[in-house]
C-alpha cells in the first residue's frame, strides 16, 4: 500500500513539473512571438518613414521616375549569359537648378527632427543634409550637383552634373535628353568621332528645343558616340579640345549646352576615368533647361543595385532593439517608383 502511495506521490510531482515545463515553454514562447511582432511593427514602422524620406528627397530633387530593371542582352551571341541592367531616370530635373535646394533639404531637415519625429514618436536626424548627391551600387556611380556657379561674372550661370562611375568597365551605354529653351536652331561647336580603343561607351546625345517664339518643340540633334572612358577630358577646354565632347552653342540667346565623357580632373596621369559631365550656361535665369531622360546601362552583376543617398539617416523608435542607420534606398532594382 505504501509502495502504491508512493508511486502516485512520485508521478502526481513528475506531472506536475511536466505541467510547470509545459507553462514556462508556452510562455516563453508567446513572448517571444510578442517580441518578434513587435520588432516586425518597428521594423515597418522604419521602412514606411524611410520610403517616405526617399519620395521627398527625390520630389526635392524634381525627379520624376526611377526604374532599375534587368534586360536580356542585346546580343546574346557575343554574351549569352549577361544581362543588361538599365537605370533609367524621367524628368531628371532642371538646369541651372533652383538656387534654394540646398536650403529646402535644410528646411526639411529641420522638418523630418522636429515635427515628423513627435508625430511619428521616433528620433529622426539627418547628416549630410547640404548635398543632394547620391550613389549607384555596387557600380559605385556617384550623381553630384555643382550649383556654385551663380552668375560668378554678373551675366553668367553655369549648372553642372557629374556622373563619376569607379566601375567603369562595367559601363555599356548613356543615353542623355536634353530639352533646351531656344530662339534659334544652335551652332554645333565639337562632336566627338567614334573611339578605336578598348571599353567603349555609346554615349547617345538627343536634345530637342522648346521655341521661345514659336509654340513648338524643335528637335536638332541625335547621334550616338563609342567613346573611351580613359580618354583625359580637359578642363578648362583648350583651342582645339579633344575627342569626347559634344558642345551647342545658341549664340545671342547665351545659351550654352556642353556634353563631355571621359577622365576627369586630377592633373596629368590622374583623374576618373568613365565620367559623364553635363555643363549648361545661361545669361537668363529664367531660361531653364530640362532633363528630359537620363539612362544608363551596365553589364548586370548578381548583387541588387540601390540608389542611395550620400546623407545619413539615424531613425530611432525609441522600444525595441531596431534602428536604422545609413543612406536612404531611393529606389532598388526590380520596381520602379514615381513622384509627384
Amino acid at each position: 500500500m505504501n509502495n502504491k502511495g508512493l508511486v502516485f506521490t512520485l508521478a502526481t510531482i513528475l506531472l506536475f513539473f511536466a505541467l510547470l515545463s509545459l507553462s514556462y515553454s508556452y510562455l516563453a514562447r508567446e513572448k517571444e512571438m510578442q517580441r518578434m511582432i513587435a520588432q516586425a511593427t518597428i521594423g515597418s514602422k522604419i521602412k514606411y518613414i524611410e520610403d517616405d524620406i526617399s519620395s521627398d528627397i527625390l520630389s526635392i530633387l524634381n525627379i520624376t521616375l526611377v526604374n532599375i530593371s534587368k534586360r536580356d542582352n542585346p546580343s546574346p551571341a557575343v554574351n549569352p549569359n549577361v544581362k543588361d541592367l538599365v537605370v533609367y531616370f524621367e524628368d531628371f530635373g532642371m538646369l541651372p537648378r533652383n538656387p534654394d535646394i540646398n536650403g529646402e533639404m535644410r528646411n526639411y531637415t529641420r522638418l523630418l527632427q522636429n515635427q515628423t519625429s513627435i508625430l511619428q514618436g521616433v528620433d529622426i536626424s539627418l547628416s549630410n543634409y547640404d548635398t543632394s548627391n547620391f550613389t549607384l551600387t555596387p557600380y559605385n556611380t556617384e550623381f553630384s550637383f555643382d550649383d556654385s556657379e551663380t552668375f560668378t561674372d554678373g551675366s553668367k550661370r553655369t549648372s553642372r552634373i557629374d556622373v563619376y562611375t569607379e566601375d567603369w568597365r562595367k559601363l555599356k551605354s548613356i543615353n542623355v535628353h536634353m530639352d533646351l529653351p531656344i530662339a534659334s536652331i544652335p551652332v554645333i561647336i565639337a562632336t566627338p568621332g567614334n573611339d578605336s580603343a578598348n571599353n567603349l561607351v555609346n554615349v547617345t546625345v538627343n536634345v530637342t528645343g522648346t521655341s521661345v517664339i514659336r509654340d513648338e518643340i524643335l528637335p536638332f540633334l541625335f547621334r550616338t558616340y563609342q567613346l573611351d572612358p580613359t580618354d583625359r577630358v580637359l578642363d578648362p577646354i583648350p583651342v582645339n579640345p579633344n575627342n569626347n565632347r559634344v558642345y551647342l552653342d545658341f549664340g545671342s540667346s547665351g545659351i550654352a549646352l556642353e556634353i563631355r565623357f571621359g577622365k576627369v580632373g586630377g592633373g596629368i596621369g590622374g583623374g576618373h576615368d568613365g565620367t559623364l559631365i553635363i555643363n549648361y550656361t545661361t545669361i537668363d535665369q529664367s531660361s531653364i533647361s530640362y532633363i528630359q531622360k537620363l539612362e544608363f546601362v551596365y553589364m548586370a552583376t548578381n548583387e541588387t543595385a540601390r540608389l542611395q543617398t550620400e546623407s545619413i539617416v539615424l531613425i530611432d523608435p525609441k522600444v525595441g532593439s531596431i534602428t536604422k542607420k545609413g543612406p536612404i534606398t531611393l529606389a532598388e532594382e526590380g520596381y520602379y517608383k514615381t513622384f509627384k
